[in-house]
């Protein structure tokens, strides 16, 4: 009897050594996961601020070089379609 006592009292310190660990474990990987989801969202911040970025160098380099290669000239949008006062060599 003294022995099953004594039996019980060491598997109750394993499993309660064993909850806490899970639990340390657990709370370890939630503080994980927040610093992840911080730095995921920043990320997606940076590359949105880049795309954006490249989008409107790209469409500064199409226009230098349509612009150089006379296919269009630097008449506003109205002035376009008005040909009377557009002095560049539009498209028809």
């Amino acid at each position: 009897m003294f022995v099953d006592v004594k039996k019980f009292k060491i598997i109750n310190i394993i499993k309660n050594y064993n909850k806490r660990n899970v639990k340390k474990r657990f709370q370890m990987l939630e503080q994980l996961n927040c610093t992840l989801e911080e730095e995921n969202k920043a990320l997606m911040e940076q590359v949105t601020k880049l795309v954006s970025q490249v989008c409107y160098l790209l469409t500064k380099c199409l226009v230098f070089y349509c612009k150089s290669m006379n296919l269009i000239c630097s008449c506003t949008y109205s002035q376009y379609f008005d040909r009377t006062s557009c002095q560049g060599n539009c498209l028809n």
